[in-house]
């Protein structure tokens, strides 16, 4: 009597079955066909096995990871407008298309006048969908000033109520390349056309002001125009770097020394010095420890501008007047 093993492999399940074979039996068609069919039952029976464990979840094929699909940003091939008198630049789809505008508020004095422009896409239903970018032609408001020549009232720090006639509307802070500002979480209702709804966001740098919004006519299903909306607001860029740009190496603080206060700025091609203070005269500027640079240290990074509000201001007795902003 000799054993003989047989292994077999029905779908990836790995089963021994050993036969004890008579060297010695006949080898006739019979005995062949008997053994036949007893391999074929046994792949039967193992592959019916096979199958009703995997659809009970006894063995786990593993499935191959997908391939990872790799999203560049949409914007690096945008179109871009850059406009240096009213220092912005801003990106936008290269299938849209823009207009410049001017927008006199009026002649009252709480008015409000503007410059920028419309960015439209193609083949909107009525035209009234669109993304706009325009600077507040006013210099020198704070965003509660721009507020308030509008009817708004602004209280609180993060989500606050701001008023439009007797209409309640919130908004929150957001910040944009590092300028903060105001995000309208419900535009004002002031459109003419029915059925377009707005939103808003107000920015302030170097007392400055930009309003950047979007217009959506209801009607308008073909794209998602807070999606783009929020895209181009990503890529707005404030042109006005500053007269001056550096690190502070030194800030004297003893005009007594020689008549002299000033600041050292390191621009990285030379260094700058900027008197805020000169000889027994009284200060050029308001006596406060933050005007008279206590508040700016050795190795701040600022900013230094010919104009604006809201800053610490730095001058000269000679009336030549600066403002600087930490970065």
């Amino acid at each position: 009597m000799e054993k003989v093993a047989i292994r077999i492999l029905p779908n990836g399940l790995k089963s021994v079955i050993i036969f004890s074979l008579n060297k010695n039996m006949n080898n006739n068609s019979k005995g062949n066909v008997h053994f036949f069919l007893l391999i074929i039952v046994v792949i039967i029976a193992f592959t019916g096995i096979g199958y009703w464990a995997y659809k009970n979840g006894q063995i786990k094929i593993l499935q191959p990871n997908p391939s990872q699909t790799i999203n560049l940003n949409q914007t690096d091939y945008w179109k871009t407008y850059r406009n240096e008198n009213w220092g912005f630049e801003v990106s936008y789809p290269p299938n849209w298309t823009y207009i410049e505008s001017s927008w006199e508020g009026g002649e009252n004095e709480t008015s409000v006048d503007y410059d920028g422009i419309h960015l439209s896409p193609p083949n909107t239903i009525r035209d009234n969908t669109s993304v706009n970018v325009f600077k507040v032609k006013n210099d020198g408001l704070s965003i509660k000033d721009y507020f308030n020549k509008n009817d708004y009232s602004c209280c609180g720090d993060f989500v606050e109520p701001t008023y439009l006639g007797n209409e309640i509307i919130a908004s929150e802070k957001i910040t944009v390349n590092g300028v903060e500002g105001r995000k309208f979480l419900k535009a004002p209702e002031d459109i003419p056309v029915d059925g377009v709804t707005a939103n808003w966001v107000v920015l302030e740098t170097n007392g400055k002001i930009y309003l950047i919004s979007y217009y959506k006519d209801e009607k308008e299903t073909t794209f998602d125009i807070e999606r783009v909306f929020n895209q181009i607001l990503s890529t707005f860029k404030f042109l006005d770097s500053g007269i001056i740009s550096g690190t502070v190496t030194e800030n004297r603080l003893d005009c007594r020394i020689d008549g002299l206060c000033y600041l050292l700025v390191d621009t990285g091609s030379k260094t700058v010095r900027v008197i805020y203070h000169y000889g027994e005269w009284p200060p050029c500027i308001n006596n406060t420890a933050a005007q008279m640079g206590e508040e700016i240290k050795i190795g701040d990074i600022i900013e230094i501008y010919g104009e604006s509000k809201d800053i610490d201001k730095i001058s000269t007795c000679d009336s030549e007047e600066y403002y600087i902003r930490k970065i």
